[in-house]
């Protein structure tokens, strides 16, 4: 029971990566996707970070990987209206999953010019827990439709203009110039409720990944005015790559029982920037597989429970 409690607390608190920056069926559209193809000859609005990119995050709790996000973009057509579609997928690895398997599925669909969300499909798969929800947002009636397909409950709420899904608010986000010291206030939806969500950028720091060495990036506070938003007890820090990029590097979560880190591992997409150029030459791919990582960790954990029942300190080192 405590093993599934911390899990989906790892799972929570990794929301919040999707959380700043900038996840099974294809619900998002399930009914949406028979009407969805790729639109190759749709001309974008010039947005702020490239359309087709593919980034990998690994998961670690305390220092043991749990699992891997990939997060993904692409253009649709939904009732031949073009679409940002942003996809995040979360899945526990395979020593993990033998404990309490996670297949987490996050989705919207964005307005491009306006950059703000049509629909979030939320299709979590944790152990046996089952949530599937559905948002759909009208800004002209100033209304979101939520339904659980999995309680058959609906419900409608209250939106403003300014008022976006955390998937849509992360891309957002990224078109953004941070100002150290200044924190700066917006409204973001989730789980059925409007959340005021402060957001402060604390400093300057070089984050250490092992593709890309020590990448300059700027330190996100972001605290909700309701406990729970991104995580139920704790803190949360968000660093984002100082650069036109403004990639997600690195998110903490300190939790009651653990501390949760995601680290950006593999970045892939449309033209040849540093980040990609680095992936593509340092073999990208071979840090999903974390058996070594695991196997290592699980070794750690043994000699902390000999040497606790010794009654001896053991050190990492």
């Amino acid at each position: 029971m405590k093993a599934k409690i911390d899990l989906r607390n790892m799972r929570i608190a990794l929301l919040g990566l999707l959380l700043l920056v900038a996840t099974g069926n294809m619900a998002v559209c399930a009914e949406d996707k028979k009407a969805e193809a790729k639109d190759t000859n749709a001309v974008l609005p010039e947005l702020w970070f490239p359309v087709g990119e593919e980034l990998y995050y690994k998961i670690y709790w305390g220092f043991m990987p749990v699992g891997m996000t990939k997060v993904t973009t692409e253009m649709v057509q939904s009732n031949g209206v073009d679409l940002v579609y942003i996809k995040y997928r979360t899945r526990s690895n395979k020593v993990i999953a033998k404990i309490y398997p996670v297949d987490d599925l996050i989705e919207a669909l964005i307005e491009p010019n306006t950059f703000r969300p049509v629909k979030f499909v939320k299709n979590l798969k944790e152990g046996r827990h089952r949530n599937h929800e559905v948002t759909t947002f009208d800004y002209e009636q100033k209304i979101a439709k939520w339904k659980s397909l999995t309680k058959n409950k609906e419900s409608e709420y209250a939106i403003e203009d300014d008022t976006r899904d955390l998937v849509t608010f992360m891309y957002f986000m990224r078109a953004k110039e941070f100002e150290i010291g200044k924190e700066e206030e917006f409204k973001v939806m989730a789980d059925e409720k409007i959340y005021e969500l402060f957001v402060k950028a604390e400093k300057k720091e070089k984050v250490v990944l092992d593709l890309f060495g020590e990448v300059d990036s700027i330190k996100l506070v972001p605290e909700a005015k309701f406990e729970g938003l991104f995580v139920r007890k704790g803190k949360m820090s968000v660093w984002v790559s100082d650069d036109d990029r403004r990639l997600c590097t690195k998110m903490e979560a300190e939790i009651p029982v653990a501390n949760i880190k995601v680290l950006l591992c593999e970045v892939y997409g449309p033209g040849e920037d540093s980040w990609v150029k680095l992936t593509k030459e340092k073999g990208g791919g071979a840090d999903r597989s974390s058996d070594s990582e695991i196997e290592e960790a699980m070794k750690k954990v043994e000699k902390r429970k000999k040497k606790a029942a010794e009654g001896t300190v053991y050190s990492d080192d």
